[in-house]
């Protein structure tokens, strides 16, 4: 951990100091006894965190992983990515199964284990174009998944660690004519941290279980349109998997998610009233009076306190949800706590 704080600024009316800390937190499963990954958090296939042990690359090299890595589904990648094998198997520096935009697509519709081509996906189409929908095989049985070290299960890639490297905060505190402060404070986290993110994968994959984002809802319309051309149903379909295709049978497939990110976490004003005030009411220290705002995951509060004699409190909160086009309900509520 570290930790930093300076005054900068040191009058007479005004004085500031600014601080920043972090922690670094570096974890390793050094050994299982050559068991393979198990599963936490349940049976429940949308949830891919694992217990993994470390991997020997037919380089040699061994890595290790963290507890709870993100394991599950991804494309078969780019050919212009030049992706080999990784396993230490017999396939280890062999290409693996790619795709070439322009020329070929991540889908399988004749099951001869390869990327269409671009002809092959416009018969498929033509072919069921009386009975093709958004939500039809195309998108699930038919997708190429990668399997990155070739030990034929496409559900084992790794998508990440589901903490971060770096975790702290920064911020500054300024006081003003000795009677008002103000408080700033950012939080931030980041350096290799992916988080399991399924309120949106529900979102975004079928109108049975709550598809509901514009996204989704645009590359629909595009794909049942009747007078979409090919080309633009075979973007569709292509951005729709590259993007927001998720949940089984191709679980943790656009659904971990980089996690990281700088906060705003809260903004605070405290005014002390002056010790000749409270002497007259027979206090030992003026009352003090605190706004301050803060910006949570989903809301910001807003709360006032007031500190007496007595050491009583009253606040009240009143949250706003942040609201994200196609992402969240706007709601509003206050509470008063004494």
């Amino acid at each position: 951990e570290l930790k930093v704080t300076a005054l900068v600024l040191d009058g007479e009316n005004v004085t500031m100091d600014v601080f920043a800390n972090g922690a670094y937190l570096k974890e390793e499963i050094r050994d299982m006894g050559g068991a393979p990954p198990i599963k936490v958090g349940g049976s429940y296939p949308r949830y891919r965190n694992f217990i993994r042990g470390p991997d020997t690359l037919g380089t040699g090299e061994v890595v290790y992983y963290a507890p709870g890595t993100h394991l599950g589904a991804r494309l078969i990648p780019n050919c212009s990515a030049n992706a080999t094998y990784t396993g230490n198997n017999g396939l280890f520096g062999q290409t693996r199964t790619c795709w070439t935009p322009g020329t070929t697509l991540p889908f399988d519709s004749n099951g001869d284990g390869q990327p269409d081509t671009i002809a092959e996906f416009t018969q498929f189409l033509n072919d069921n174009a009386a009975s093709t929908s958004f939500n039809m095989s195309i998108f699930s049985s038919n997708l190429l998944m990668d399997d990155e070290n070739g030990n034929g299960d496409v559900l084992d890639n790794f998508l990440g660690k589901p903490t971060p490297d770096w975790a702290g905060a920064f911020g500054a505190n300024i006081n003003l004519w000795r009677n008002f402060q103000v408080n700033a404070l950012f939080e931030y986290k980041t350096g290799n941290f992916f988080v399991n993110n399924l309120t949106d994968a529900f979102r975004n994959s079928n109108p049975l279980i709550g598809r509901n984002t514009p996204r989704a809802a645009e590359l629909e319309s595009t794909f049942e349109n009747p007078a979409s051309t090919v080309d633009q149903k075979i973007d569709a379909a292509l951005s729709y998997v590259q993007e927001l295709k998720a949940l089984a049978p191709n679980s943790g497939l656009n659904t971990i998610k980089n996690g990281k990110f700088i906060r705003f976490r809260e903004l605070g004003l405290t005014y002390t009233a002056p010790r000749s005030f409270s002497s007259k009411l027979g206090w030992p220290s003026g009352p003090v009076t605190t706004v301050s705002i803060r910006n949570s995951t989903r809301q910001r509060e807003i709360t006032f306190f007031r500190a007496s004699k007595r050491s009583a409190r009253v606040s009240r909160v009143v949250s706003t949800s942040q609201f994200a086009s196609g992402s969240k309900r706007r709601n509003k509520h206050a509470t008063t706590n004494t």
